[in-house]
């Protein structure tokens, strides 16, 4: 635990100053407060999208008083490095009370004119069209990956030892996040469920994943759908891996982040489009950040570690 610990306060941003990831984070819930000001006719429920800004900076706060009251406390060091993705739920939740502020309406007309010239119809009746008790479960089950495939490489990689990388994971994947959250707000889309005929006011049949998961997005915020969230986040975070060198864990997600991206269209909660979409953000995020990444190594080499990293 002490090598943990050591490990973890071994470099510099533990001391609950400004990071990237704080800067980014704030930079978001300054543009969603822009846009709910600027659109303040359109925002439902004004009061809850403040109380959601305000707890995202409370989030920080709280991590940050810990870790600047504990900064040997390897708890506190935990919670200041991924207190950052607990808030993609939370800022997640409230979208739907801004997201027509700049459009007024949902776009999705746009988006099933778009794949009937592309596809010949809708490629979410193909999926329709093999669905099956077993596979629906399966697919279910690959829509469930999300939070893990966001939160396990980061905790992996702060117990090998390797804090540089972890932060940088978290950075990109809160980039990824961002990113589509914005595209809501720039291209609001409901989803087939919504507006396909077929799919409206039916559920797909299964057992226990489809069960939960159909369930939970009874509530799911209206107007989440371009880009898919669930691809580009999924992704960027297996981008991350084969960037930093994790050719054996790349292998061994690659076809469970493959099975998430098919799962968004087959189980009715995104058009393709959407999934093509997220693919953009990760494939953006992963060059984008690279390049900060190789600029920072060059101009602001890394301290000395009291617990050498991992390669």
């Amino acid at each position: 635990m002490n090598l943990i610990r050591d490990g973890l306060v071994a470099q510099g941003g533990a001391d609950g100053r400004l990071r990237p990831v704080d800067r980014l984070v704030f930079g978001y819930m300054a543009f969603v407060a822009c846009v709910a000001v600027l659109g303040l006719e359109r925002v439902t429920k004004p009061f809850e999208l403040v109380v959601a800004l305000a707890g995202g900076f409370a989030g920080w706060a709280v991590a940050s008083l810990l870790v600047r009251r504990f900064p040997r406390s390897a708890l506190a060091q935990y919670l200041w490095l991924l207190y950052p993705l607990s808030l993609t739920i939370f800022l997640y939740r409230v979208i739907e009370r801004y997201v027509l502020v700049l459009h007024g309406r949902f776009l999705d007309a746009e988006v099933n004119a778009f794949e009937a010239a592309v596809f010949g119809g809708h490629p979410n009746l193909f999926f329709d069209s093999i669905a099956n008790p077993v596979l629906t479960e399966v697919m279910m089950f690959g829509y469930s990956l999300l939070y893990p495939l966001m939160v396990l490489p980061a905790v992996v990689l702060l117990f090998r030892g390797e804090r540089r990388k972890a932060e940088r994971f978290i950075f990109r994947i809160m980039l990824a996040a961002t990113a589509t959250y914005v595209g809501f707000v720039l291209f609001p889309v409901l989803g087939p469920m919504h507006t396909v005929p077929h799919f409206v006011g039916g559920g797909l049949d299964g057992y226990l994943f489809t069960d939960m998961i159909q369930t939970m997005m009874v509530g799911d915020p209206l107007g989440s759908a371009f880009p898919s969230g669930h691809v580009g986040i999924a992704w960027a975070s297996l981008l991350a891996v084969r960037h930093f060198g994790h050719r054996k864990a790349f292998l061994v997600l690659l076809p469970f982040v493959c099975l998430l991206t098919v799962s968004i269209a087959y189980n009715r909660f995104h058009y393709v489009s959407d999934a093509f979409a997220g693919l953009a953000v990760a494939f953006a995020v992963s060059a984008l950040c690279a390049r900060w990444e190789a600029r920072a190594d060059q101009l602001a080499p890394a301290p000395r570690p009291l617990v050498a990293e991992r390669q």
